[in-house]
């Protein structure tokens, strides 16, 4: 198995996390923002005495959830734990010459071991909602039948941490 990365005292966040800290406070800058609403949402003028006539400001529709997203391959690493069998991803980063650097996901942002830790990080960055994928070689290692118990048992407590902290779950079935 690969070797686990060093704690987090020792370690700089993953680029994933440094992307999402930075993406969320552009997103909280935004909402502090005054932005006039066109119907529906979309581009509006700013209220007269804010800007010249032709400056434009982004108005999102009423209701518009903010958040942040992953892709399973791109943050859970543990591609050998909890019953994961090589996805077509795996099987594409092994073609030698097709990644740059032979990098892999067996290890990623190590998400699959430290999801507790990365739900209290979006918690700290206010994080409203999440979407995140489900990695199908995981759930259902052989493809199909029973879906893999391990599998099951992660997502599930990936949603209640998430739901526990406030933060509404959004699953894509592939990604």
């Amino acid at each position: 198995s690969p070797a686990r990365p060093p704690p987090p005292a020792q370690r700089p966040p993953p680029k994933i996390l440094r992307r999402l800290t930075a993406t969320t406070a552009a997103m909280a800058a935004l909402r502090k923002r005054p932005a006039a609403a066109a119907p529906g949402g979309g581009l509006a003028k700013k209220p007269a005495g804010q800007a010249s006539e032709d400056t434009l400001d982004l108005a999102f529709p009423h209701g518009f959830l903010w958040g942040s997203a992953t892709a399973s391959f791109q943050i859970e690493g543990g591609s050998k734990q909890g019953g994961r069998t090589p996805c077509i991803w795996d099987t594409f980063c092994a073609t030698p010459g097709k990644v740059k650097n032979g990098d892999t996901g067996e290890v990623a942002c190590d998400h699959y071991n430290r999801w507790k830790e990365d739900v209290k990080l979006m918690k700290d960055l206010g994080l409203p909602a999440y979407r995140f994928s489900i990695s199908w070689s995981r759930l259902l290692p052989a493809g199909r039948g029973m879906p893999n118990p391990e599998g099951v048992k992660f997502y599930s407590d990936l949603i209640d941490e998430l739901l526990a902290n406030g933060i509404k779950p959004l699953v894509t079935i592939y990604h």
